[in-house]
């Protein structure tokens, strides 16, 4: 469907067929000589001006303002926007020497908002006046969806879509209430992720400081008030560009102890017994549930970074499939015109 161009008159303006017969009377102007006359020339105070973004996102209200001043009642103006919608044809009821005096009191201002993407011409032209412009109006970016019967093996979807479209900006905000002192360093492991994953997928990730203009926000939460037992993290997303991610304040992955890439061991001992853990570095953590946020799911292959367990696997290093599922889902997409 297509938007209806709507016409403003800057002065009275009469909407007629180009067909149509018109009479143009002669204007007679008084010279400083009496009894001497002039023959006015209509059109020659016409201008043509066109306003609006060359390059705009369908979604994001492609409005066009073509305006022809000095439009007087022996010249006609048209315009079209390409688009397959009417083009506007007028004539002024100003008279040539008004036109011509007073030309941003005689004229017409169309407007015009286009709601299909696509490269169009806009033309107008009034007497012997013509501007032709071209714009382009960008697609509204679509993140992935898998194909229909797609199957997964080595990496897999969390949901219907990926969270992010391609190229997309990223915002983040991290709500550090509630962080335990020895886990201060937090920031520094999302720093590092988010930085590994924009060089895998053409997502650019940025800061913000303030939460209502997040696409994915960290926090720390009682993850077991929300059903998620002894996690050390969980992520995912509540909608289209709304990741989340929430870290465990008590888990003892989440501790600084186990900040960085590379795995480590801690030993301890109760009574007559030596304890040792290994697990991979803190980083691994972050990465898996930014991955949630993202689209991903957990994998059974224990070589993931969506493994559901940290088994000291590969030091938050990501798998084949791993990267695999980040280029089919992001990172082969091709760029939009205007990224979200």
């Amino acid at each position: 469907m297509h938007i209806k161009p709507v016409v403003a008159l800057i002065a009275t303006v009469s909407l007629i067929g180009l067909s149509g017969a018109l009479a143009a009377p002669a204007l007679a102007v008084p010279s400083a000589a009496p009894g001497a006359a002039l023959t006015a020339k209509a059109g020659t105070a016409v201008a043509i001006t066109v306003d609006g973004e060359p390059l705009v996102r369908v979604d994001r209200n492609p409005e066009f303002f073509v305006t022809v001043t000095g439009l007087d009642d022996r010249t006609r103006a048209r315009v079209n926007f390409g688009d397959g919608t009417e083009t506007v044809k007028a004539k002024g009821t100003c008279s040539v020497a008004k036109a011509k005096r007073t030309p941003d009191r005689c004229g017409i201002r169309v407007r015009h908002v286009y709601d299909d993407a696509g490269q169009f011409t806009i033309t107008a032209v009034a007497g012997k006046e013509r501007v032709s412009e071209q714009v382009t109006i960008a697609a509204k970016p679509q993140p992935w969806r898998p194909t229909a019967g797609q199957q997964f093996t080595s990496w897999k979807p969390l949901g219907s879509q990926a969270t992010y479209t391609p190229c997309q900006t990223v915002r983040w905000y991290f709500d550090t209430t509630g962080q335990p002192a020895d886990r201060s360093g937090m920031r520094d492991d999302i720093l590092a992720s988010l930085s590994q994953l924009s060089g895998l997928t053409k997502l650019t990730f940025t800061e913000t400081d303030d939460p209502r203009k997040a696409d994915l926000t960290f926090s720390w939460r009682d993850l077991a008030e929300l059903g998620y037992g002894e996690a050390s993290g969980v992520g995912g997303f509540r909608g289209p560009s709304n990741g989340w991610v929430a870290f465990s304040p008590t888990n003892v992955w989440t501790e600084d102890y186990w900040a960085g890439d590379q795995p480590k061991t801690r030993r301890w001992q109760e009574g007559d017994w030596i304890y040792t853990l290994t697990i991979n570095g803190r980083q691994t953590l972050v990465t898996h549930e930014i991955m949630h946020a993202m689209g991903f799911a957990h994998v059974e292959d224990f070589t993931s970074i969506m493994y559901p367990q940290s088994i000291g696997n590969g030091a938050g290093q990501l798998s084949s499939g791993d990267l695999e599922g980040l280029a089919a889902m992001y990172g082969s997409m091709p760029c939009p015109l205007i990224p979200d």
